[in-house]
C-alpha cells in the first residue's frame, strides 16, 4: 500500500505491473475478430484486441449503430513511452477495426472515456494528459474531442477550462450528459491527505468545454476516479474509487450540495468503479482491490443490498470496465475491460443477458 499511496502523489495508478514492449506498435487499420466463449447461460466473453504493448483502461459506447471501444496503449503501466489513446470500431460487435491512434508529443495520455449527448446526437471523447516538470511535479491538462458526424473522424481535442476559485487543479475522470449539461466529479491533483476533501462536482456550460465548480463533495480521504449518473428525476448517484476504506455509494438531489452515503454496500475497496441504471438496480463494474479481480455487482436501489456478484476471467491485472446497453436489445449489457497476462495485453468484451443473469 505504501508504494501505491506514493504513486498517487504523481497521478498514476499502479499495482506493480510488469513492463511490456519498449516500443509502441502502430497497428492502425488492423482487424480483430471477437470469438466468444460461453461461460454460462447469461455470460459470454471474448477478446477484441491483443498486443505485446500495455493495453488497458477501457470504455465502450454505441453511437448511431457503431460500437466504439477506447483504451490507453503504452509500454508499461507506469513509465516507459508516453501513452496513446487507441479507438476501435465495429458495426456488428464481431469484426473490430483499429480506427484511430491519438498521440500528443511529449505528453502521456491517460483515462479515455466516451460520452453520448443524446439530445444533439453527438459523441465525445475525454482524456487527460500529463507532462513531468523540472520541479518534479506534473502538468495536467484535461481534454475533450468531438466526433465529426459527416466524416466519422475526431475533431482536434480542446483543453477544457474550469472554475478554480480554490486554486486547485483537478483531473476530470468520467463525464455524464444530463438535460443539456455535462457533469463530472473530478479529483484533486495532487491529492490532499486523508483529512481533506479531494472530490469536486463540476457542470458545463452549453459548449461542454467550460465548467463551473458546484462545490466539494462532503467526504474526506483519498477518493479519486468517480463515476456519476443522474436519474430522470434528477437524483444523482456516484461511486468513487477508494484506497483505504471500503467503497461507498453517494446519493444527492438538486442542488447537489448535500450527499447521503451508503457506506459499505460492496464490503470491499473498489478501483475505477463504473455503473448504469437498470430498472431498480445499479449494475456496477469495478476491480476488487482486496482480491485483484474484475467484478459485476447488482445493487438493489430499494433494499440497498448487493444481490449478485460475478467475477470475470482475467490475468494478473484487470479492471477499468466500460459499460453500454445494446440498442438492439436493452436487456443485454456489453462490458469492455482489460486483462494483463505474463505474455500479452488483452482487451476483452463481455455480453450479459440480464434477464437470465438477474434471475
Amino acid at each position: 500500500m505504501k508504494y501505491f499511496l506514493a504513486f498517487l502523489q504523481i497521478l498514476f495508478f499502479c499495482i506493480g505491473c510488469s513492463k511490456k514492449e519498449s516500443m509502441l506498435v502502430n497497428d492502425e487499420g488492423e482487424i480483430f475478430s471477437f470469438k466468444a466463449i460461453q461461460l454460462d447461460s447469461a455470460v459470454e466473453v471474448g477478446n477484441i484486441y491483443q498486443s505485446q504493448n500495455f493495453a488497458a483502461f477501457t470504455d465502450i459506447a454505441n453511437y448511431n449503430g457503431t460500437w466504439y471501444v477506447v483504451f490507453r496503449i503504452g509500454t508499461s503501466h507506469v513509465g516507459g513511452e508516453n501513452g496513446q489513446i487507441k479507438i476501435m470500431t465495429s458495426k456488428d460487435g464481431i469484426e473490430w477495426h483499429v480506427k484511430d491512434n491519438i498521440i500528443e508529443e511529449r505528453r502521456d495520455l491517460r483515462g479515455p472515456h466516451l460520452t453520448v449527448d443524446s439530445a444533439n446526437d453527438d459523441l465525445y471523447l475525454n482524456y487527460f494528459s500529463r507532462n513531468a516538470l523540472r520541479s518534479g511535479k506534473f502538468d495536467i491538462v484535461n481534454y475533450i474531442s468531438k466526433l465529426n458526424k459527416s466524416t466519422s473522424s475526431w475533431l482536434p481535442a480542446r483543453a477544457i477550462q474550469y472554475e478554480n476559485s480554490y486554486n486547485t487543479r483537478y483531473i476530470f475522470w468520467r463525464y455524464t450528459y444530463h438535460k443539456g449539461r455535462m457533469y463530472s466529479i473530478a479529483y484533486r491533483s495532487p491529492l490532499g491527505d486523508e483529512k481533506e476533501k479531494n472530490l469536486g462536482l463540476f457542470n458545463s456550460g452549453g459548449d461542454f468545454y467550460t465548467y463551473q465548480f458546484s462545490g466539494p463533495i462532503n467526504v474526506k480521504g483519498r477518493y479519486t476516479e468517480t463515476t456519476l449518473r443522474i436519474t430522470e428525476t434528477d437524483s444523482m448517484y456516484f461511486i468513487p474509487r477508494t484506497e483505504t476504506v471500503n467503497t461507498p455509494i453517494g446519493i444527492s438531489i438538486p442542488s447537489y450540495n448535500i450527499v447521503k452515503w451508503d457506506k459499505n454496500p460492496f464490503s470491499s475497496i473498489l478501483e475505477s468503479p463504473n455503473f448504469l441504471f437498470y430498472k431498480n438496480k445499479l449494475l456496477v463494474t469495478a476491480r476488487d482491490s482486496k482480491r485483484s479481480t474484475f467484478k459485476l455487482f447488482s445493487y438493489d436501489i430499494e433494499t440497498k443490498k448487493v444481490q449478485k456478484t460475478y467475477t470475470f476471467p482475467a490475468g494478473n491485472e484487470t479492471g477499468y470496465g466500460g459499460m453500454s446497453f445494446n440498442p438492439s436489445n436493452p436487456d443485454e449489457l456489453w462490458i469492455s475491460y482489460y486483462s494483463i497476462t505474463n505474455t500479452q495485453s488483452l482487451i476483452k468484451l463481455a455480453k450479459i443477458n440480464l434477464l437470465k443473469f438477474l434471475k
